[in-house]
C-alpha cells in the first residue's frame, strides 16, 4: 500500500500532493493541481477555507481565492473577531498547507504562539462542523464534540502532542486504519467489547488505553462491561477495502456537504 493511502487527511483532493512525513502540501503544488470548485457549500464568497479554527474570541482561517489584480489564485492566512466578520491578512503568505490533524495542530501553533497542549484544549474546528452540517456555521464559537482534544482524539503525553490518527509505533498502519475505521462508524458499544475482550491480542496494552481513551472522547458516556465472544479486529468488524485503504479525520454524524469530497477542483 502506498505510504500516503494511510496518512489522515483534511482533505482528501490533495492526499497525493501531502508528504506523509510533515503531514504538510506545498502550496505551488496544490495552486498548480487546481482552484476550488464552485459547487462547495464552505465557499466564502470567491473563497474557500482550508481550516477554519475558533480559538477564544477569535477564528484563524487560511483561504484560497483569486488575487484581485490578476484572477490568479493565492494561499493566505487571515483571523477575524468572530464566525462572520471580515479578518486581517497575516504576513507572510504561507508556503505549506497542514492536510494533516497534527500538522494543524503545529499551524495553529506557529500562528497563535500558543503551546499545543493549551491548543487542544482551547480550539475548534469550525471547518469540520461546516463539513459536517452541510456549511452552516456552529452556533458559537465552541461548536460540542469539535474541540481539537474531542475531534481530533488529541492528547498530551509528557511534553509532545500527538492525535490518534497517527499511527502508534511498533503497530501495523494497515490495521491502525481498520481500528480507526472501526472506531468513527461502527456501533461504540460493540467497539468497546472488542478493546475489553479482543483487542490485546491484536494491540499492545499501552496502544490499548489509548484506543480506550480514544473511545471515552469520543462517545463521552461510560461502558458497562458485558460478556463478549469477539474476535480479532477485521472477524469482528466487515470493512470495505475502501474503508481499510483510507483514513480521514472524524466521525461520519451527517452528510458531507453536497459536493462530492470536502475539496472539489474545476482545472482551467
Amino acid at each position: 500500500m502506498n505510504p500516503r493511502d494511510r496518512i489522515p487527511v483534511l482533505h482528501i483532493g490533495f492526499r497525493s500532493l501531502t508528504n506523509p512525513e510533515t503531514g504538510l502540501v506545498s502550496v505551488e503544488e496544490a495552486l498548480k493541481a487546481g482552484n476550488p470548485g464552485s459547487a462547495s457549500d464552505l465557499r466564502l464568497g470567491n473563497e474557500y477555507p482550508l481550516y477554519e479554527v475558533a480559538l477564544d474570541r477569535d477564528v484563524y482561517r487560511m483561504i484560497i481565492r483569486p488575487r484581485r489584480s490578476d484572477g490568479r489564485y493565492e494561499v493566505i492566512r487571515c483571523v477575524a473577531n468572530g464566525l462572520k466578520t471580515d479578518g486581517f491578512v497575516f504576513e507572510p503568505q504561507p508556503i505549506n498547507i497542514p492536510n494533516t490533524p497534527s500538522a494543524l495542530i503545529r499551524e495553529m501553533a506557529d500562528v497563535t504562539g500558543i503551546s499545543p497542549a493549551d491548543l487542544i484544549s482551547r480550539a475548534h474546528s469550525v471547518r469540520d462542523y461546516r463539513v459536517q452540517f452541510r456549511g452552516r456555521f456552529p452556533d458559537s464559537l465552541e461548536p460540542k464534540g469539535y474541540r481539537f482534544n474531542e475531534w481530533f482524539l488529541a492528547s498530551q503525553h509528557g511534553s509532545e502532542v500527538s492525535t490518534l490518527y497517527d499511527t502508534p509505533r511498533g503497530v501495523d498502519p494497515d490495521r491502525w486504519t481498520a481500528f480507526l475505521r472501526v472506531l468513527d462508524s461502527r456501533d461504540p458499544h460493540k467497539v468497546m467489547d472488542y478493546l475489553s475482550s479482543s483487542a490485546h491480542k491484536e494491540f499492545p496494552l499501552h496502544v490499548i488505553s489509548q484506543m480506550m481513551a480514544g473511545w471515552r472522547d469520543r462517545h463521552g458516556h461510560v461502558y458497562q462491561a458485558r460478556p463478549s465472544n469477539s474476535g480479532l479486529l477485521l472477524q469482528t468488524f466487515t470493512l470495505t477495502d475502501e474503508e481499510q485503504k483510507f483514513k480521514r479525520t472524524g466521525p461520519t454524524r451527517k452528510a458531507e456537504p453536497s459536493s462530492s469530497s470536502p475539496m472539489v477542483f474545476s482545472f482551467e
